[in-house]
């Protein structure tokens, strides 16, 4: 479980080095409704970083796209798992308090997606990628005002994933 609580003593890193052509990586977006309110009409997207792809057929279940809540919940959503990656993105279904319920100690203010991606050989050694998610809507009630409208906020979040460069040791074994 997360909770609100140890997001705060100790927030998530973000960033990732050491990425190889094809590996399989697994990002993580984190969402948490600070409010009192509960969160309403909630829709989210990702890009794919540059040199990343939908690993083995490119086929939604290639992405083991996941929801859940910071309580360990699973919680589902609207759209196909790779309308993650579109400019409409995915919307979260709501219960009877909203897509994400206001402020809560348990964690269910939390939503954490997980999906995977694979490095591809177009990697280029030394580089640094960015993966960039937002938050395109979300109200206070069930189709009322969308708060990301004309608003600046933190509506959007960015993680770097850094390829290294290849090292070559030279020694002398004996003359």
């Amino acid at each position: 479980d997360i909770t609100s609580a140890e997001l705060d003593a100790d927030p998530l890193d973000h960033d990732l080095e050491g990425v190889d052509a094809g590996d399989i990586v697994r990002f993580t977006l984190v969402i948490e409704n600070t409010g009192g309110d509960d969160a309403w009409d909630v829709s989210i997207n990702d890009a794919i970083p540059a040199g990343f792809a939908i690993p083995g057929a490119g086929l939604d279940a290639d992405l083991n796209l996941t929801v859940y809540s910071g309580d360990g919940s699973a919680l589902t959503y609207t759209g196909a798992a790779s309308d993650l990656f579109t400019p409409g993105g995915i919307t979260l279904d709501e219960g009877v308090n909203g897509a994400i319920p206001g402020e809560a100690a348990d964690g269910s203010n939390i939503v954490i997606i997980t999906y995977e991606l694979q490095a591809q050989d177009t990697l280029v050694s030394g580089s640094t990628t960015e993966s960039s998610a937002e938050i395109l809507t979300f109200g206070a009630t069930d189709g009322g005002t969308d708060f990301t409208a004309g608003n600046t906020g933190p509506w959007d979040d960015s993680a770097s994933v850094t390829v290294p460069e290849p090292s070559v040791e030279k020694s002398l074994v004996s003359t």
